[in-house]
């Protein structure tokens, strides 16, 4: 029961022995118009097929991104979700994965995986249910999560359902319910629960519950709903898809069924001949648009004991009219190879300009992903079709973006040059590092970096002669293609590391040194400096400020009682004050995401073009050949030439789209300031080394001064309030420039209810001690131009502007 190449084809890498990928079958490819996604989340699973578990695989070639570590549990139905503008990868994990209609459960919880592939919460079932089954978790905005589960009750039937085994009609047995729970996954609070016993008539069932005996034991309950997705939308509703029933739910949140589409209860009518309601052992049912007039739903149409002959399963697009209650079929997208896939399976609606659609067959290894109007873009299997089990599941496929920032290192191997072979026992193929002469010599470099997704190259360092590398001991660049690449170093080279760069030139992740003659890492020191981080911008307009001073609340707890008898305790508070507000900026108010462009017309070509500019320039000046210098010539042309017509392509674009709307026409201003129209810099002078233009100050000579008067002593009032510090606080120009201390006046206005407690006692005592604190001496200096100045090439034609500690701004009022 196997193809040419096995069940399930995989790979084996060198420098990553744990961890196998999948080969992909392309039956189908087109050039153009696949969703630009970067990933998809395959998650394998099969009791006939080893080395399968959670991946996120690379788009466009197929490779390996990630592959999550084995466990002797089960592992299904893993997604990336986002909540509270954060992305997890989530993993059901446990046991039972493949009883089959036995006990009609999958025993487990849920995991939620940060970007660093850090567990950061367990999602359980609560109160009387024992586990979280794996057919559905779907996150909400708020951080909330919905799954299902499956138990066992006693029930007493309406209508004679079951036999016994003399054939009598039996009026009470075991009833599987279908459940599901909303929990909070941080307090593991249940928000909801809904039981699908207490609101549908097991009468309504398709399914038979004489296969596999079930509805006369306990342990074999009738599974006459097997609830399979579960979606909340933005009205607080849920939509459910019940495969034995035929049909979809809408649920509202008191748990009354608002309308059913489809099954023997269906309320719609069809629009389309039947067609938009005659789906059957349906999964993955999904709201598709906010206005929630449209849905998706993958319909298996079949099992393995009811398939309609010539019926393949869809993909359906459903357009309702709520008003008129008509159902009407958008669009249908036919499996390819005339699947009907038995369980399981997906279609997604991809958020991109194009709306593609991605349809898994679950069941059957395989995917494929269509245009809008149903135009076969692309279509992949994994495995010979129809094994049934002998091949993986996979539940549902989907199409995502991730960015992956692993905290381990990456790993490097040497080995011969990279000639795979088959190993027929694995269905695998691997690097071939002998043959009946024996082993074969170490002349390359492979190295991988698990889960890493931002990696676009990888910088090789040798050396014959010392294990302590810099980047003076520059090899060559290696673009990445794969999972795991590589790099010929030739026999004679002893020490080698690779660095993972990103399209920024940035290095994200060093190897060690490895000895390829001994095959051991090199007790050696790679020394390769790392470019600083800049800090993102924060978004003072999208802050949450209840949230935000919540935390500030808490962090300003911890500063009260601190002494302030001296100056130096008044500069310490000041200090530890501005590092609990600068926290607080940083952890709770959302920051501005790098644009990866900022220039307009530059795209992806023109930064490939620079890189393989930069690589060639290298390479020349590395060999100093003639040949090299030519390539670096030809490839830095190329470059020039294209960035040019593609910069010139966009501003004129971008012109002729301006110039059709007055109000836009300010927009040109940004590339209107070129270099030539920009005031010169100022200008420097020397630094000024003679003594003689310094000359010592000279102390000023009073003995002329006799009896002399000085004014009375200034009373300043020594009490300051609550409601003083809160008024100065909320008079505060909000979007005034902070000074070195970053804090915006904006912080202060909006939490004004919150610092003055602190800043009130603490005003006051350095009005006490007549002590200006000295973090609040400092300021930043802004030079602006001088308006109406006839020359901008003299120093008189700008003036400085001194930009201050925001509270000690506030300090400098009260007083005042």
């Amino acid at each position: 029961m196997s193809g040419t190449w096995g069940n399930y084809t995989i790979q084996t890498f060198l420098s990553d022995q744990q961890i196998v990928a999948p080969i992909a079958n392309i039956l189908h490819q087109a050039e153009s118009g696949l969703s630009p996604a970067r990933h998809i989340v395959w998650t394998p699973t099969s009791p006939h097929v080893s080395n399968t578990t959670v991946s996120i695989l690379d788009a466009k070639t197929l490779s390996l991104v990630w592959s999550k570590p084995s466990t002797s549990d089960n592992n299904l139905a893993s997604a990336i979700q986002s909540c509270n503008h954060t992305d997890y990868i989530s993993v059901w994990t446990g046991t039972s994965a493949f009883d089959t209609y036995r006990t009609r459960d999958k025993k487990g919880k849920f995991e939620l995986y940060n970007k660093n592939y850090k567990l950061e919460y367990t999602i359980e079932a609560q109160g009387n249910l024992s586990y979280a089954d794996a057919h559905e978790l779907f996150l909400t905005p708020n951080c909330t999560a919905i799954f299902p589960s499956f138990q066992s009750i006693a029930y007493n039937f309406s209508a004679p359902i079951l036999n016994d085994k003399n054939g009598n009609a039996l009026r009470s047995g075991w009833l599987l319910d279908s459940v599901f729970q909303e929990i909070d996954i941080a307090t593991r609070e249940t928000i909801f629960e809904w039981r699908a016993s207490d609101h549908i008539d097991p009468a309504d069932s398709f399914w038979d519950p004489s296969y596999q005996d079930q509805g006369r034991s306990e342990d074999k309950g009738f599974d006459f709903l097997h609830i399979n997705s579960v979606q909340k939308d933005r009205l607080g509703n849920y939509l459910i898809s019940a495969r034995h029933m035929h049909a979809i739910y809408y649920i509202n949140p008191d748990g009354k069924i608002i309308w059913t589409l489809g099954g023997k209860k269906n309320e719609w009518i069809d629009m389309s001949d039947g067609h938009a309601t005659d789906f059957r052992w349906a999964h993955h049912a999904r709201w598709t648009d906010s206005s929630l007039e449209k849905l998706s739903v993958f319909d298996n149409h079949g099992t393995g004991r009811d398939r309609e002959i010539g019926r393949p399963s869809r993909g359906l697009l459903l357009r309702l009219s709520h008003r008129t209650k008509e159902v009407w079929l958008e669009h249908e997208y036919s499996a390819t190879n005339s699947i009907t896939s038995q369980r399981e399976g997906s279609m997604q609606v991809l958020s991109d300009a194009n709306n593609n659609v991605l349809i898994g067959y679950g069941y059957e290894p395989a995917w494929s992903e269509y245009a809008a109007d149903g135009t076969l873009l692309q279509d992949v299997v994994y495995s010979p079709l129809g094994l049934n089990r002998w091949s993986p599941d996979n539940y549902r496929t989907l199409k995502v973006n991730w960015t992956g920032q692993p905290t381990w290192s990456p790993k490097i191997a040497p080995g011969p040059s990279p000639n795979y072979r088959f190993r027929k026992e694995h269905s695998s193929f691997e690097i071939a590092l002998e043959d009946a002469s024996g082993a074969f010599e170490n002349t390359t470099a492979y190295f991988s970096w698990n889960g890493a997704t931002e990696v676009t190259s990888w910088v090789v360092l040798a050396s014959n002669d010392t294990a302590n590398l810099d980047l003076k001991h520059f090899w060559a660049e290696i673009p990445k293609s794969g999972f795991e690449d590589n790099c010929f170093v030739g026999s004679r080279t002893k020490f080698v590391a690779a660095l993972a760069i990103d399209s920024h030139d940035n290095v994200l992740g060093m190897t060690r040194v490895i000895n390829l003659h001994e095959y051991e890492v090199a007790q050696g020191v790679l020394d390769v400096p790392e470019r600083p981080d800049e800090p993102a911008r924060p978004r003072w307009r999208k802050a949450d400020w209840a949230r935000v001073k919540e935390a500030l609340g808490q962090r300003l707890q911890d500063l009260e009682g601190r002494p302030r008898r001296c100056t130096a305790d008044l500069d310490a508070m000041v200090e530890n004050l501005q590092t609990a507000i600068q926290r607080t900026i940083s952890d709770v108010i959302p920051h501005a995401r790098g644009s990866k462009v900022a220039r307009v017309g530059w795209g992806d070509e023109c930064a490939k073009l620079v890189r393989r500019s930069r690589r060639a320039r290298r390479r020349c000046n590395r060999t100093h050949s003639e040949a090299d210098y030519e390539a670096y010539r030809t490839i830095s042309n190329e470059k020039k030439r294209r960035v040019w017509e593609e910069t010139t392509i966009a501003w004129r674009e971008a012109v002729e789209n301006i110039s059709q709307n007055p109000k836009q026409m300010w927009k040109l201003a940004r590339w209107a300031r070129t270099a030539a129209s920009q005031p010169p810099p100022l200008p420097q002078f020397p630094p000024l080394q003679d003594a003689h233009l310094l000359p010592p100050g000279r102390v000023a000579d009073l003995r002329d001064l006799e009896d002399h008067q000085y004014l009375a002593e200034l009373e300043i009032p020594r009490d300051v309030s609550e409601e003083e510090v809160m008024k100065v606080l909320k008079e505060s120009t909000p979007d005034k420039a902070p000074g070195p201390d970053g804090i915006p006046n904006r912080t202060l206005r909006d939490c004004s209810d919150v610092l003055p407690p602190l800043l009130a006692p603490f005003f006051q005592d350095c009005l006490r001690l007549s002590h200006h604190p000295s973090p609040f001496r400092h300021s930043n200096t802004a030079v602006l131009r001088k308006p109406q100045k006839p020359s901008y090439n003299v120093p008189k034609a700008y003036r400085p502007i001194a930009l201050l500690n925001t509270l000690g701004k506030a300090l400098e009022k009260i007083v005042a």
